[in-house]
């Protein structure tokens, strides 16, 4: 009997993700498709502008701003994994920029969406510090946002995102965060909006 490619797929649906792996252009159909947790169109057309973006090297920044309980977390989650497949021969790393309480929650839902069936058991992580998640040779690097961590010495090769940049200290991130990217990194800065 033949071992099957991609375990936890129909036939047909090994099919669909394979053509999906070859084209990776969509962060909707990976959505629907590999991390079978499908997000909304309010999810992906933002996404899609920072990946022209990033795909382009046109540098630009973003805010993403999502009403409470709406998806950001998880829409910035499935970003992550879907960069994380598209890098992860190429390498290079993504830094997540958070307060604890924020670190913990996108480390804990990137790994859940990493566990699907097409990437489970093939990531990595590091807990020590700074904390990352790999998938082949690309990282996810989480920082610290704290007005007293030491954040220098990263580097952002794709994408730099700092969550919940309405209770961030600008102070403390011009000086520690952007630096970390090259000029032709965007970084989304998620939010949202205070009740």
């Amino acid at each position: 009997m033949r071992r099957r490619r991609f375990p936890g797929f129909t036939r047909v649906e090994a099919v669909i993700v394979e053509a999906a792996r070859r084209f990776q252009t969509d962060i909707s159909t990976f959505s629907n498709l590999v991390i079978r947790v499908p997000l909304r169109r309010y999810q992906t057309e933002p996404l899609r502008a920072v990946l022209t973006s990033m795909f382009a090297r046109e540098g630009l920044e973003f805010l993403l701003i999502f009403p409470r309980q709406s998806g950001k977390n998880e829409a910035v989650a499935q970003l992550l994994v879907y960069l994380l497949n598209i890098y992860r021969r190429v390498g290079g790393n993504i830094i997540y920029g958070a307060q604890s309480i924020g670190q913990d929650l996108g480390i804990g839902r990137l790994e859940e969406r990493l566990d699907n069936p097409w990437n489970a058991g093939k990531w990595n992580g590091r807990s020590r510090k700074p904390q990352t998640r790999s998938l082949g040779r690309a990282s996810i690097v989480f920082l610290s946002t704290h007005p007293t961590a030491h954040t220098r010495g990263q580097t952002a090769h794709h994408l730099l995102v700092i969550d919940e940049a309405q209770d961030q200290d600008a102070a403390t991130l011009n000086p520690s965060l952007p630096p970390c990217a090259p000029p032709t990194t965007p970084p989304p800065y998620t939010s949202a909006p205070s009740s």
